[in-house]
């Protein structure tokens, strides 16, 4: 009986704070190379949320710099460029089992091709 009680409290205490990843906006890029904003929303109530994000290099996903990041229950990374990007949300009472991730990309315009014409 006891360890029926420890798993459903467990499970109610995983549900409690778990903070999923409700979207991603990024901002429109208008010009080939410029650099955007991405906003994570998530649904967390209260308490601080970690944000850990990660760009996908040649395959391979990199933390990018100065991870994790925390704040409330959405958080704005500004200056990046195109791309594929992974957000990974912790929260501050398990910073070692991540709550939610979310793959996304980043697209821009193409770049802006000179036609000469000879008279």
């Amino acid at each position: 009986m006891r360890k029926i009680f420890a798993l459903i409290l467990f499970l109610i205490t995983q549900n409690l704070y778990s903070v999923n990843i409700d979207s991603v906006s990024v901002q429109p890029i208008n010009c080939n190379g410029d650099p955007t904003c991405v906003t994570v929303y998530t649904d967390a109530t209260s308490g601080t949320v970690f944000y850990d994000f990660y760009i996908k290099n040649s395959g391979i996903w990199l933390l990018y710099p100065g991870s994790p990041f925390s704040s409330g229950s959405q958080y704005q990374l500004c200056n990046q460029t195109a791309g594929e990007m992974r957000v990974v949300t912790f929260t501050s009472l398990n910073l070692a089992s991540p709550r939610d991730t979310l793959d996304f990309m980043i697209s821009q315009p193409g770049p802006i091709s000179s036609i000469q014409s000879t008279q």
